[in-house]
């Protein structure tokens, strides 16, 4: 996959974000992730989340 070189918004981190979520979310599901896991990422993607929407435009 190749990477496109572009700006990106704090609107397409937060999509980001959200995708990623839903990856983590189907992993879990099905049992490839295990709860300390799940708990880290979780925290990850929170920490993220947080600093983007704090970011200015």
């Amino acid at each position: 996959m190749k990477l496109v070189e572009k700006p990106f918004t704090k609107e397409d981190a937060v999509e980001a974000l959200e995708t990623i979520d839903t990856y983590v979310d189907m992993l879990d599901w099905q049992g490839i992730i295990d709860s300390d896991e799940l708990d880290e990422l979780t925290l990850n993607i929170s920490i993220l989340e947080s600093f983007i929407r704090n970011v200015k435009e």
